[in-house]
């Protein structure tokens, strides 16, 4: 199961750009669709509301993009905990991690398919740029989301 320390010292606006260079466009589109067809179906809402609120967050805020993954998953995750009740198919810690991992990919999506927005990353990065250098070997590994998207597609072939 993931961890707040899998994504400890990585900025999220880092992840997404690194996700955007190791995945296609259609990979990426992929990928969301794979993991948000795991989960309830009353749960599309909540993780709409959650890719608003975060693209929402990343444009007001530049601090936002150079915010620590690990607390940025931790409060995803405590958010998406609570609220998944309220749609009545609560959700447990490993699940609320996945459901951060939808929105990151959501990021990522949108990151990919619109330059201005990915430009904005780009930017508010740039004031991190020492720590970004520091914190590029820990960007967790691209195979594990490969290794799903390819089982996924293996299966409905």
């Amino acid at each position: 199961m993931w961890n707040k320390k899998d994504f400890e010292g990585v900025m999220l606006g880092q992840f997404v750009l690194n996700n955007v260079s190791t995945f296609s466009k259609a990979e990426i589109d992929q990928l969301v669709l794979v993991y948000r067809n795991e989960f309830h179906p009353n749960l599309y809402r909540l993780l709409d509301i959650c890719a608003r609120r975060a693209k929402l967050n990343g444009k007001q805020s530049k601090d936002y993009w150079g915010g620590d993954c690990g607390e940025l998953m931790e409060r995803h995750v405590s958010f998406i905990k609570q609220e998944s009740k309220k749609y009545d198919a609560p959700v447990d810690d490993e699940n609320a991690v996945y459901l951060f991992l939808v929105i990151v990919f959501s990021l990522s999506a949108k990151a990919a398919k619109n330059p201005v927005y990915k430009l904005r990353i780009v930017r508010a990065l740039k004031r991190y740029d020492e720590e970004l250098r520091k914190c590029l070997n820990k960007i967790t590994s691209p195979e594990y989301f490969k290794n799903k998207l390819e089982k996924y597609l293996d299966e409905s072939n």
